[in-house]
């Protein structure tokens, strides 16, 4: 199992007009990536036929992201690239935002208040609308 990078599995000219910040993005992601498969082809050798599993399961996405970690350093480097400064986070540069209490409705606490419920708005139902255009002497509502 040599290091090798196999062209095979990687683009060259897909880095070629990456900006030196989308560069930067991309090698971490591509190096979290690596690490993370060659934790898992580690812990796959660990088991039965391990080496065989660690081959078969993870190995062509590790060349391949290899692969591609090589040509994002390679644009990195031909565009002269520089990392950028960490970000620092302060905690005492921003105040902490003030919790809002919820506005209470006026009219609501002064029904409340004077102990009247509220009226439910009845809906007309089909029934009472159908009896109104009804005859009365045609129970049905057929004859019109």
């Amino acid at each position: 199992m040599g290091d090798t990078i196999s062209p095979a599995f990687a683009d060259p000219g897909k880095y070629e007009l990456w900006d030196c910040k989308k560069l930067e993005t991309e090698r971490k992601n591509l190096a979290n990536r690596t690490e993370e498969l060659q934790k898992l082809m580690d812990k796959a050798k660990t088991g039965v036929g391990g080496s065989v599993v660690a081959e078969m399961a993870y190995r062509n996405d590790y060349v391949a992201v290899r692969g591609q970690a090589h040509f994002a350093d390679e644009a990195w480097n031909n565009n002269k690239c520089t990392e950028s400064a960490p970000e620092v986070a302060t905690l005492s540069a921003a105040p902490a935002p003030k919790a809002s209490k919820p506005k209470a409705n006026p009219k609501a606490a002064k029904a409340k208040a004077v102990g009247k419920p509220k009226a439910a708005a009845k809906p007309k139902t089909a029934s009472k609308a159908a009896s109104k255009r009804a005859p009365a002497s045609d129970p049905g509502g057929a004859a019109q």
